[in-house]
C-alpha cells in the first residue's frame, strides 16, 4: 500500500472534520452573523464553535443557518460572550461535533484509541493492470471507519452520521487527492475568465503537460501547461472558468502523481466493539492513479 495515498486520504478527511478558519471582522454579543476567510467546506446544520487559541476561551453549541457568500455565515442562534471575538484576538471558527474536536485521525486500525470520536484510515488492497502502452493503472482500495461512543442510542446515531457525511462530502469533493512530490508558486497578476495565461514570479520548475492545479480559498480548478512562455509566464491549454485574484493568495500546484479518479464507492453503518460498545460505519474509498511505465525496455541487466 502507498504510504503517500494514505497521507492525502488523511489530510482530506482532516481537512473536513476539523475545518477551521479565521474570523475576519469583529463578533459583538447578539451577533448571528459571523464573516470569515472561507465558507468552502461548511454548510447549513454544521456544528460550529468560537474558539482563541491564544486563551484556549470560546463558545460551542452553535450552528450554521446560512452560508451567504464566501466570506459570511449566520448562526440559527447569537453569540454570547460580552467581550465578542474578532481578527484581534486571533479567533477561528472551528467545525465540531457534540462540542468536541475529533480526537484522532489513524492510519491503520490499532486495537486501543484513548479518545472518540475518532478516525481510522486503512489501505486494504492494491492492484495493477495495463490500461495503455507504457501505462499502468494503479487501483488502491481504502476503508475509512469513523468510531463514536454509545452514550445514548439515537443521539450517538445521528452524531455518526453527521460526521460520516462531512467525510463523504469532503471525499467527492476531492476527487483528485493532492500526493507525492510537488511544487508551488504565487499567482502574481489577477486572473479573469477565459485567460490562457498565468503569471507567477519563476517558471523554471514546471514543464510542458505538467498538470497543474489553480487554487485560492474558495475554489481550484485542474489545469495542464501547453507553453512555458518565458520565466514569469505560462501558457495553459484550457480557458479559465473563474476568476482568481492575488488578494486571495492565489498559487498554482505543479503535481507529479496523478489521481484520475476516486470515490467513496460505499457506506456501511453498525456497531463495533472496542473495550466498550461503541458506533461505527466504514466507508469504502478508491483511487485510480496512473503510472507511467519504462518506456525503453527493462533497464536492469540480467547477467551482471
Amino acid at each position: 500500500m502507498d504510504e503517500e495515498i494514505l497521507e492525502a486520504a488523511r489530510r482530506v478527511v482532516a481537512r473536513w472534520v476539523n475545518t477551521n478558519v479565521q474570523i475576519t471582522a469583529d463578533v459583538s454579543q447578539g451577533d448571528t452573523q459571523i464573516s470569515i476567510s472561507s465558507t468552502v467546506r461548511f454548510k447549513p446544520g454544521d456544528e460550529v464553535s468560537i474558539y482563541d487559541p491564544d486563551t484556549r476561551m470560546g463558545e460551542s453549541n452553535l450552528f450554521v443557518d446560512k452560508v451567504i457568500d464566501y466570506n459570511n455565515i449566520t448562526l440559527l442562534t447569537p453569540v454570547l460572550a460580552r467581550d465578542g471575538y474578532g481578527p484581534g484576538q486571533n479567533s477561528i471558527l472551528v467545525k465540531t461535533w457534540k462540542g468536541r474536536f475529533i480526537q484522532g485521525i489513524y492510519l491503520g486500525d490499532p486495537d486501543v484509541i484513548p479518545r472518540y470520536p475518532a478516525i481510522t484510515i486503512m489501505g486494504e488492497s492494491k492492484d495493477s493492470n495495463w490500461e495503455a502502452l507504457g501505462m499502468t493503472k494503479e487501483d488502491y482500495r481504502f476503508k475509512i471507519n469513523v468510531y463514536v461512543e454509545d452514550n445514548n442510542t439515537e443521539d450517538s446515531y445521528r452524531y455518526l452520521l453527521r460526521i460520516t457525511k462531512s467525510i463523504e462530502r469532503g471525499l467527492k469533493r476531492n476527487i483528485f487527492p493532492l500526493l507525492g512530490a510537488y511544487v508551488t508558486a504565487i499567482v502574481t497578476a489577477d486572473i479573469a475568465v477565459d485567460d490562457l495565461f498565468i503569471k507567477i514570479a519563476d517558471t523554471s520548475e514546471f514543464f510542458i503537460d505538467q498538470i497543474i492545479i489553480l487554487e485560492n480559498e474558495y475554489r481550484a480548478e485542474e489545469l495542464r501547461v501547453k507553453c512555458v512562455i518565458d520565466s514569469t509566464t505560462l501558457q495553459i491549454y484550457t480557458p479559465i472558468a473563474n476568476p482568481y485574484f492575488i488578494t486571495q493568495d492565489t498559487k498554482i500546484i505543479g503535481i507529479n502523481r496523478f489521481i484520475y479518479n476516486s470515490w467513496p464507492r460505499s457506506i456501511n453503518y453498525g456497531f463495533k466493539h472496542k473495550g466498550s460498545l461503541l458506533h461505527a460505519s466504514s466507508i469504502d474509498w478508491f483511487a485510480w492513479e496512473a503510472e507511467i511505465q519504462e518506456r525503453g525496455g527493462h533497464l536492469d541487466p540480467h547477467l551482471s
